[in-house]
């Protein structure tokens, strides 16, 4: 027994090469169109000759969301935090995180096999829901640690570094990552 799906599509294939079926009258006679007798997802057309285009399913969303980020993020003492800018292209969620880096105070005295490595301190992580080339701001304060060491480090000289690391993860779970690194300033 064959089944009305495969009828249907037996039937398009010979509208489609132009076979005339039994009792034609003559092979510029159009096919009759015959209705489908199942629901179709999506829309369908029809084609001069009668064939019915039906369109499969979409595939799977396989493109990661584009990220930009307008201008350099700042990072300043006064703010008390990393501020970065983003545009994605596509609805995504943005997961911001990140480290500063200040140089250990008494590094120029000592001599190289007793430096310490800069400390490094953990930045707050930042989300937000983000539409379609519209600019969302992400904030990663400093902790209190952090600040106090940013600003002992400033006041002799040295240069605190903070890097970003920017996540963006579409619907379908694609993901980009972007690092961004800022120097900190009063």
């Amino acid at each position: 027994m064959v089944r009305p799906a495969r009828r249907n599509l037996m039937v398009l294939a010979v509208a489609a090469v132009g076979v005339a079926g039994p009792g034609a009258a003559s092979a510029s006679a159009q096919a009759p169109q015959y209705p489908i007798p199942y629901p179709v997802p999506g829309p369908t057309t029809v084609v001069p000759g009668g064939t019915t285009v039906i369109p499969g399913p979409a595939g799977p969303d396989t493109t990661s969301p584009f990220l930009t980020i307008p201008g350099d993020p700042t990072a300043s003492l006064r703010q008390g935090a990393v501020i970065v800018d983003v545009i994605v292209d596509e609805a995504s969620t943005l997961n911001a995180d990140g480290t500063v880096a200040v140089p250990a105070l008494r590094a120029a005295k000592l001599q190289a096999a007793q430096r310490k490595k800069s400390r490094r301190f953990t930045l707050t992580p930042a989300t937000a829901n983000a539409e379609p080339k519209v600019q969302v701001r992400l904030r990663l304060p400093f902790s209190r640690k952090a600040k106090s060491a940013i600003r002992q480090g400033l006041r002799r000289g040295r240069r605190a570094t903070a890097r970003v690391n920017i996540t963006a993860t579409d619907l379908a779970g694609n993901r980009t990552s972007v690092i961004r690194t800022v120097r900190v300033k009063r």
